[in-house]
């Protein structure tokens, strides 16, 4: 199924995160072990790749749900997966393991650019974060700053 099909569908925030973090957990245990680059490089590559889309997608729907149960906790949460994918990242470009070993230059590029996709990924959610804090403040309030504005004019 493409991944463009789930964005018509409910999703289950905890569960895919749940996914991407042991998928992320792979990588990174890859990048300290001594493997075979020949039989893992392509694959993690894909799955870095597919890991960027997935939580591109995922925080798509997430931001645009603003009234979703539970959303500060599922960015907190999207925010701690987020950390950890630049830190495989990171960790890949400078890894000791084999395969991180036989990077060539269009893959170090490549990685690069995933980092810059969650770089801006990371300041989205700064920002969905502190509109979504906003929000609860102002729910708190028994009245609302356009009410009060209203009621001064």
């Amino acid at each position: 199924m493409p991944i463009n099909v789930v964005m018509n569908q409910q999703i289950n925030f905890e569960d895919n995160l749940f996914i991407l973090t042991n998928m992320i957990r792979i990588i990174r245990d890859l990048c300290i072990l001594n493997t075979a680059p020949e039989f893992f490089l392509s694959k993690t590559l894909s799955d870095l790749d597919f890991i960027d889309q997935t939580l591109g997608l995922l925080l798509t729907r997430l931001i645009g749900n603003i009234h979703l149960i539970n959303r500060s906790e599922h960015l907190d949460n999207f925010s701690a997966v987020e950390k950890e994918y630049w830190n495989v990242l990171t960790a890949f470009m400078d890894g000791s393991g084999t395969v991180c070993a036989a990077l060539i230059p269009d893959s170090k590029n490549k990685i690069t650019a995933l980092q810059d996709n969650s770089r801006l990924r990371s300041k989205a959610i700064n920002e969905a974060y502190q509109t979504q804090t906003n929000r609860e403040e102002d729910g708190n309030a028994l009245v609302s700053s356009e009410e009060y504005n209203a009621l001064l004019k």
